[in-house]
């Protein structure tokens, strides 16, 4: 579960646009929202992304990078079992 933004209910979702839908199966190198973060910051909302992990049986180990990364690079790595 994945978190864009906080107290950004306000906003309408006008700065995120969804590119699954529900259910839908994924890659990992497929998009899942694309997100105005400029937009965000300029109603001056916090532009935080929170990642919560619910079943942790399935995940073996998480690296997280403990610096900020740009688009495109990676932010992490999940092992799962």
């Amino acid at each position: 579960m994945y978190r864009i933004g906080l107290d950004t209910v306000e906003l309408k979702g006008e700065p995120f646009k969804i590119l699954v839908e529900e259910n839908q199966h994924v890659t990992t190198t497929e998009p899942l929202v694309k997100v105005d973060f400029d937009k965000i910051v300029a109603c001056e909302k916090d532009p935080t992304v929170i990642v919560a992990f619910i079943e942790q049986a399935q995940i073996n180990e998480i690296t997280v990078q403990d610096k900020t990364v740009d688009h495109g690079e990676v932010c992490g790595e999940i092992k799962r079992t």
